[in-house]
């Protein structure tokens, strides 16, 4: 079927007339039917160009001219004048030219068609997208070294967008980062079309390697709508990856009249990993200077809320991971310096009653929260004290960032001491030792005070810092034997409950991981089949097992063969039918006599010069009192210490 046809009188008259006008322009024009999308007709000029004689030119398809043609409609051929497009004579190599197309009277499908060289402002010179064969497109490293320098990542990217736009001779670039699932617009040069400022991140798919998009009639994003009527309706994405990263960090898009050529891909391939580099680098940047205002806010907190108090302040993240902690609470839960940091909560702070559901209940309500507890310290000794959980934030209105953690110390009370002289001072040596190491404390206390008072007032260097060393350690000795005196003294007030002896195990050996790597031992925890809840205090028996490894580490300390502790748990029935958990830990140290095994649970011995004595005492009568036992046996090359428990469900008598 034809439209308007040029044997049509009225068209074929003013086509006719047309004809012999092309003749008078020095331009290289032709006649086009925008619905058929051929030739009509051409003028010398454009012959010349073409290569085509003046009878074989008309029919021919205007592709030889657009090669974008097949993807236009009629409506789209009347797009705004001086648009950039590509002229391709046969033959010859590709050239940048101007355009301008005017209908030949009002509602023709006729179009007019002319052509110029184009000539870039200020030079004078035609400017050609595609040079010499070989030859480089200027490279302008300033702008990459000056994204390097720059104070802000604002800055950065802007400096590497206008080295990007040099490189690759774009006529205007833009940036967008992924930000909250979202492309968002960081900054643009050269005066870009209007752009949208925000896009999906699903977009990604699309511009996640380097690539020439084209104008199309399909319109499938944003980006595509904003610059498909514009005199620059193709574009170049680059992408923004991190080398260090995985994902895109964002992506770079370039304008163009035309469609950028091969070699032009090739150096956005190049400019690609370039930016990889940079990114990387900003990124790491960014990332320091978030660690140093990080370590600012922990540096404030610390002046205001850790220096020189004596109460026990911890600082825990939300997760419940630990921050940070002050001297006193280092001193009272018996922790070397930063040791503790990154554990749990629940690790850092067992107790007699949960802290961390309180701790929780904090957060949640933005609301400090108390309790009192006894918590276990590492070295198997009861903290009696105040918790106090306090939520905080680094702004006024935000979610809490953490927690404070405020322990004060209750064991040296008056009311305390009156609840324990009643009720758990009663032991094997009776009520008058009780009395004795009790009251012998304080005046320790002043000893040793007075001692570290004499050592601060010596000269330094001065030979009187040695004994001033040796009677602190024998007072700390001797401070320490009271208190395991009276621990062993005491009644014991037991809560039995049903618990998970394997997770008591886990926790117990994830707190002295940190005192394992120091003497490189290596542990093992094995359980050996479906071990049953056991009923007991899980204070007490986490001091237990605690006192038993640590008993292990210290055999282990001073060895220079193989340092391995296991600790292995298992069900088992006895001959009366009676389910038992069986908790055995081992260790490769260098054992003891039969003569020692016979001693080992009795008061006041010891093996060590350092040691109290009381420390299997105690760990027996807290197995005695779960109606249980504990043994220990030694072989050559190590010492089993077995802990026998009854099972939930067993009759304890308790």
């Amino acid at each position: 079927m034809s439209t308007n046809p040029i044997s049509d009188r009225s068209d074929g008259d003013l086509l006719s007339a047309m004809e012999a006008l092309l003749e008078h322009v020095q331009a290289p024009a032709i006649i086009a039917n925008a619905v058929r999308k051929e030739i009509v007709a051409a003028n010398l000029a454009a012959l010349q160009s073409s290569g085509l004689s003046k009878e074989s030119a008309r029919g021919k398809p205007l592709t030889l001219i657009f090669p974008e043609i097949q993807r236009w409609n009629t409506a789209e051929f009347s797009l705004p004048k001086n648009v950039f497009t590509l002229f391709q004579p046969l033959n010859r190599p590709i050239q940048q030219v101007l355009w301008q197309a005017t209908p030949l009277g009002e509602g023709s499908h006729y179009w007019l068609v002319t052509f110029q060289e184009p000539v870039r402002a200020g030079t004078g010179k035609v400017s050609l997208l595609h040079g010499p064969s070989g030859q480089e497109c200027p490279m302008r490293w300033e702008k990459f070294v000056s994204a390097l320098e720059a104070t802000s990542i604002q800055e950065s990217v802007g400096s590497l967008l206008e080295g990007i736009i040099d490189l690759l001779s774009a006529e205007w670039g833009a940036v967008y980062f992924v930000e909250d699932s979202k492309l968002r617009l960081l900054t643009a040069r050269n005066a870009p079309p209007r752009l949208p400022a925000e896009m999906s991140s699903l977009l990604m798919e699309n511009l996640d390697k380097v690539l020439v998009h084209r104008p199309a009639r399909d319109i499938t994003t944003p980006l595509r709508a904003a610059v498909r009527s514009t005199p620059t309706p193709y574009f170049l994405s680059i992408p923004l990856k991190g080398k260090s990263v995985s994902g895109m960090l964002g992506v770079t898009v370039l304008g163009y009249y035309h469609p950028p050529n091969s070699q032009v891909v090739e150096h956005a391939r190049r400019a690609s990993e370039y930016c990889s580099i940079v990114m990387d680098f900003l990124r790491q940047r960014e990332e320091f200077s978030k660690q140093q205002a990080l370590l600012q806010e922990l540096q404030s907190i610390n002046k205001s809320l850790f220096n020189g108090l004596e109460e026990g302040v911890m600082l825990f993240d939300r997760s419940l991971k630990l921050v940070e902690m002050n001297a006193a609470a280092e001193e009272m839960l018996g922790y070397k310096q930063g040791v503790a940091k990154g554990f749990s909560l629940g690790d850092v702070l067992p107790s007699n009653v949960p802290l961390e559901p309180l701790a929780r209940v904090a957060l949640l309500r933005c609301q400090p929260q108390e309790t009192a507890a006894k918590i276990l310290k590492t070295d198997g000794d009861d903290l009696p004290c105040h918790v106090k959980f306090v939520p905080y934030s680094l702004a006024d209105g935000e979610r809490p960032e953490g927690l404070l953690v405020v322990m004060n110390d209750l064991s040296e009370s008056i009311m305390y001491r009156k609840h324990t002289a009643q009720l758990e001072r009663r032991a094997a040596l009776g009520d008058v030792m009780a009395s004795f190491a009790h009251e012998i404390r304080n005046p320790l206390n002043n000893i040793s005070m007075g001692i570290q008072w004499l050592a601060m007032n010596l000269e330094p260097g001065a030979p009187e810092h040695k004994w001033m060393t040796s009677l602190q350690k024998d007072v700390e000795q001797i401070t320490h034997l009271v208190n395991n005196l009276l621990d062993y003294t005491r009644a014991r007030q037991m809560q039995f409950r049903s618990l998970d002896v394997v997770e008591l195990l886990k926790q117990v050996m994830r707190r002295l991981k940190p005192r394992f790597d120091k003497y490189k031992i290596q542990t093992e925890l094995r359980v050996e089949g479906k071990v049953p809840m056991v009923k007991g205090d899980r204070l007490m028996l986490e001091r237990v097992f605690v006192n038993l490894l640590d008993n292990a580490i210290k055999a282990l300390a001073e060895q220079n063969d193989e340092r391995f502790i296991a600790v292995r748990i298992k069900p088992f029935r006895s001959g009366e039918g009676i389910q038992w958990v069986e908790v055995d830990v081992m260790d490769t140290g260098p054992g003891f006599t039969e003569e020692t095994r016979k001693k080992l649970f009795q008061p006041f011995f010891t093996t060590r010069e350092d040691g109290t004595g009381l420390g299997l005492a105690i760990t027996k009568q807290i197995i005695t009192s779960h109606q249980g036992s504990i043994e220990a046996e030694s072989y050559p090359g190590g010492t089993i210490f077995r802990v026998k428990l009854r099972a939930v469900g067993e009759k304890h008598g308790l």
